[in-house]
């Protein structure tokens, strides 16, 4: 086959935005345990990232299942 038919690459930005959306969540989890001042506000912002990822995870998903040949092993990708 020797690129006859097309990889998907899309995976690799989404698999860095749902990186760097970790990252983000991370940060704020840090933030809040060192800070405690409104829990409330900071937990809501968490969530907001939670959901964020989310949804990159079901893009992810998506992808996966109308992707034929992804750039690296479905199983992977999967986990």
């Amino acid at each position: 086959m020797f690129g006859l038919i097309p990889k998907e690459e899309a995976f690799f930005e989404l698999f860095k935005k749902a990186a760097h959306n970790m990252i983000e969540g991370s940060r704020l989890l840090k933030e809040m345990m060192e800070d405690f001042r409104s829990p409330v506000e900071q937990a809501k912002r968490i969530k907001d990232v939670e959901h964020i990822g989310d949804g990159i995870t079901h893009d992810i998903a998506r992808r996966l299942n109308q992707t034929f040949i992804t750039p690296i092993d479905r199983e992977d990708i999967h986990d």
